[in-house]
């Protein structure tokens, strides 16, 4: 912890000044890259590459970021309290980050000019970002219909403003507030490698003439294909894709349910021994005490489409597979 506040300036300053500029002009450089051109070992041997380089440098710097950011957010929300107010008040959220950017900027535009924009300042990102398998909103810009229509949103108060706050209070809400919008700025930025990566991906699946089931393997399998073709891993990625569908197609979840269902769900170790799919599961990612609310339950394709939320009242606990920015 006290390496982490000492280091509070020069977190952000690497990653801003020295990261960011270098991997800018390498993803510009290969975001307009034509893989077509590319022989086939060369295109497994840039597969290879680009994914190494994702996980051992450009994930490095976005956790060392995220972790730095969880440490800043934590002292200023322990602070707040500490001082008998409410920590989501005072610290709201990430509205000067590149996709909240993106979205006022859309709203100030044309009609006719929202879309474009949307898709060159966020077409690199998708509704499930991290999963390759999903078309960024480059390739299906209709996704995008739902941001294009959003209302503008309430402009956030300054740090400081409200209650009477100490200067040290002041301070830690400053720099949470600042770690926030770097947190996100720094995983907006390296889901253009993602892009990059599955473009790359698609360009080889179409010349194995695997129609989509590249996205069912391992890169340890793709790496196979190379010297023992698609015949004998083709079965295993068609199997994985028929799961997905299948899990897919389950139907919705209902709209209420105990605390003995949703502390199954977070073990869900009953099910899993049993080979059941059907039940819940889930992690508990927030909070530590147990809550109770009206269920709003919404469909992925919903989701994904940032629709508004049914019925939605204060104070309901909305169960999705993805929580859509539109929201």
């Amino acid at each position: 912890s006290v390496r982490l506040t000492k280091s509070v300036e020069s977190i952000e300053r690497r990653f801003r000044e020295e990261f960011l500029p270098v991997f800018d002009t390498e993803m510009y450089v290969l975001e307009i890259a034509n893989f077509e051109k590319l022989a086939t070992p060369e295109l497994f041997a840039f597969v290879d590459r680009l994914r190494e380089d994702f996980v051992t440098s450009t994930h490095v710097e976005i956790e060392t970021v995220n972790i730095a950011a969880d440490f800043h957010m934590a002292r200023a929300k322990q602070a707040i309290a500490d001082a008998g107010l409410d920590p989501a008040a005072l610290l709201g959220s990430a509205q000067d980050a590149a996709p909240a950017r993106a979205l006022s900027e859309a709203l100030a535009l044309s009609e006719a000019q929202r879309k474009p924009h949307l898709v060159a300042r966020l077409g690199h990102r998708s509704g499930f970002d991290y999963e390759l398998s999903e078309p960024r909103h480059s390739e299906t810009p209709e996704h995008l219909e739902a941001l294009c229509g959003l209302e503008a949103s309430g402009s956030r108060d300054a740090a400081g403003s409200g209650p009477e706050l100490a200067d040290d209070v002041k301070a830690l809400i400053e720099t949470a507030r600042r770690y926030q919008v770097l947190k996100e700025d720094a995983k907006h930025e390296s889901l253009r490698q993602l892009a990059v990566l599955r473009h790359a991906l698609m360009e080889l699946d179409r010349r194995l003439n695997l129609s989509g089931l590249c996205f069912y393997l391992t890169f340890e399998e793709l790496a196979e294909l190379q010297t023992s073709g698609a015949a004998e891993l083709r079965p295993v990625a068609s199997r994985r894709r028929e799961d997905r569908e299948k899990l897919l197609a389950m139907p919705a979840l209902p709209t209420s349910l105990t605390l003995a269902q949703l502390e199954a769900a977070s073990l869900a170790t009953a099910a899993q021994a049993a080979g059941d799919i059907s039940d819940l599961k889930g992690i508990c990612v927030s909070g530590s005490v147990a809550v109770a609310g009206r269920c709003c339950v919404v469909s992925t394709e919903a989701a994904e489409a940032g629709r508004p939320i049914e019925n939605f009242r204060d104070g309901d606990i909305i169960v999705c597979s993805m929580v859509h920015p539109a929201w």
